[in-house]
């Protein structure tokens, strides 16, 4: 594998980390259904999501990726809407990855290589353009969805042991890039007594359809709101991957820092 391949394959692990559902056995005869609007279901979720200045956690995941499985385990940390930071590692605890990703910018620390990368998030769109911002990355690691919009782009249905919030237009979320409109449209499974968001689905068209799936099981009190401990991940599109992740250790709104020093005599990448 090139170096382009290498360092592409190792912030696929990370940025598509940007990204069980219905899995709760109580008996749903009994729970108390209320019939919502789009913009009340909204708020109810919106309510419930987990709130936090900083993060926190660490975690183990299983990727699946090119007919191949990989194990490994990490340090998730985050401060809102403004900074994610990653460590991977495998065996004994050897960090091979450091991830930091901002407002703007991707950087990556590639231990295995000697190399390091800075690149602009924009450039990712191209692969992944379902990538909105590191809010949107940081929701899909925790469950929540800051950019739920209200309005008429949603309509609420109800299955057997959930809400549904689905979006009415395809037209609803276009990206522009390099002049082709892209088309995103989304469901949303909603727990009908905690209000959490319990899976995604999100398909793209343009060129090529993507479609990717994310769900959200075993959530936790973290203070006066939960979070799911674990997370599913199937994309399917020219990039075929899954990804399961289980938290653990998860403290909010204490001191973090984001360390992340390249020793000089790594290599420096512009693009993966």
């Amino acid at each position: 594998m090139n170096k382009k391949g290498n360092v592409g394959f190792c912030l696929l692990l990370v940025v598509v980390f940007l990204c069980s559902a219905c899995s709760s056995k109580r008996d749903m005869t009994k729970v108390n259904w209320n019939t919502f609007t789009a913009n009340q279901l909204i708020k109810e979720v919106r309510n419930n999501e987990l709130k936090y200045n900083t993060l926190q956690a660490k975690f183990n995941a299983k990727l699946t990726y090119d007919n191949n499985d990989f194990n490994m385990r990490g340090q998730l940390r985050m401060k809102n809407d403004s900074v994610i930071w990653m460590s991977l590692s495998v065996m004994l605890g050897i960090e091979v990855i450091r991830v930091k990703i901002t407002s703007d910018s991707v950087f990556m620390i590639n231990r295995t290589k000697n190399q390091y990368l800075t690149a602009a998030l924009d450039s990712f769109r191209d692969d992944f353009p379902f990538i909105e911002s590191v809010g949107f990355i940081q929701d899909v690691l925790l469950g929540n969805d800051t950019q739920l919009e209200k309005g008429g782009d949603f309509k609420v249905s109800t299955g057997e042991d959930c809400y549904y919030l689905i979006s009415n237009k395809k037209y609803k979320k276009s990206v522009k890039n390099n002049d082709d409109d892209k088309i995103m449209i989304k469901s949303v499974k909603i727990h009908p007594e905690l209000f959490k968001i319990m899976a995604y689905e999100i398909k793209e068209y343009n060129e090529e359809k993507i479609k990717i799936d994310i769900g959200y099981s075993d959530f936790m009190n973290i203070y006066e709101h939960r979070m799911p401990l674990r997370v599913k991940l199937d994309v399917n599109g020219p990039v075929q991957l899954k990804m399961n992740i289980e938290y653990s250790n998860v403290v909010i709104d204490n001191d973090v820092e984001f360390n992340f020093n390249v020793p000089k005599k790594y290599e420096r990448l512009y693009k993966w």
